[in-house]
């Protein structure tokens, strides 16, 4: 019960010396952007601004990035609402899963949608880029043929069935809402899956600290924010994949004004998918139980 406990206290140290350290280097990052964005009495240039000249192009063989580097995020969002469950167990189009499951395809094509993909021809694309596979923890992902092939087996009562499944999680999210939040409603007649996780990841945004009032008015921003401004972002900065034993490592590359309000959301749905895990019983808990 000692070492358990001394684990735990590690666990906790460690995870509040990242937390010190991440703002560390978001605040000099914010505070350098700032210098160079600073008033300045110019004057007149004789030369473009777009300066760069000496550039040159390397092919990196240990070091793997990717564009959207905030798709984990999603992905844990998807995770946490229990939006994957409900459509492999609500949307039953596949007897056999060789190997793909249900949830498999649909957030396929979310993802790609949320990578900046506008067709299913984009999918192989990602099908190609290793640093994608290993951000999703997937060893492959449905070709566009293949994806189509799992459109094409929907009718009306299947569509009514995924959306269903969408429902019963959307319901789930609105449930951690306070009583405020219902005194309006709006209706987006977009009915995506990209852009409901979009909003999943608004409405779980924490409201909670010493000074709530500047997380309430981020939360209701990123709720309204356009689906394009959402992806520049939220979605769209580069990171470094890292696998290291089990662990998926997204080392984020760039900054903007946003990322705390992003890794303070992710922090949210790292905690409460911790806390459903340990709430399982052992033997769910176990490898192929």
């Amino acid at each position: 019960m000692a070492l358990l406990h001394t684990e735990v206290f590690r666990g906790s140290e460690n995870r509040t010396r990242k937390k010190a350290e991440r703002k560390r280097i978001l605040r000099n990052r914010k505070r350098r952007i700032a210098y160079r964005l600073r008033e300045v009495a110019w004057s007149p240039q004789d030369r473009p601004r777009f300066a760069a000249s000496n550039i040159h192009r390397e092919l990196s063989d240990k070091f793997r990035g990717l564009s959207a580097g905030k798709i984990g995020a999603m992905h844990l969002l998807a995770r946490r609402t229990g939006l994957i469950e409900a459509i492999d167990k609500d949307l039953p189009l596949l007897k056999v899963h060789l190997p793909y499951h249900e949830s498999d395809h649909v957030l396929n094509m979310a993802y790609n949608i949320l990578c900046g993909g506008t067709c299913l021809q984009d999918l192989e694309l990602l099908r190609n880029n290793e640093s994608h596979l290993d951000a999703l923890g997937a060893q492959r992902i449905p070709d566009p043929p293949t994806a189509g092939d799992f459109c094409r087996r929907f009718d009306d009562v299947d569509v009514e069935l995924l959306q269903m499944a969408i429902n019963d999680a959307r319901v789930g999210v609105w449930k951690q809402q306070p009583a405020a939040f219902f005194e309006e409603a709006i209706l987006d007649a977009d009915g995506s899956l990209a852009w409901t996780l979009k909003a999943w990841f608004a409405l779980l945004l924490p409201e909670t600290g010493r000074w709530a009032e500047k997380p309430r008015e981020q939360k209701q921003t990123v709720l309204r924010m356009e689906f394009k401004g959402f992806l520049n972002a939220f979605m769209r900065l580069p990171c470094q994949i890292v696998r290291t034993g089990r662990r998926i490592v997204y080392r984020l590359l760039s900054w903007n004004s946003w990322s705390e309000v992003f890794f303070r959301g992710v922090d949210a749905l790292r905690e409460d998918l911790k806390g459903l895990y340990l709430s399982r019983p052992a033997s769910a808990a176990a490898p192929g139980g």
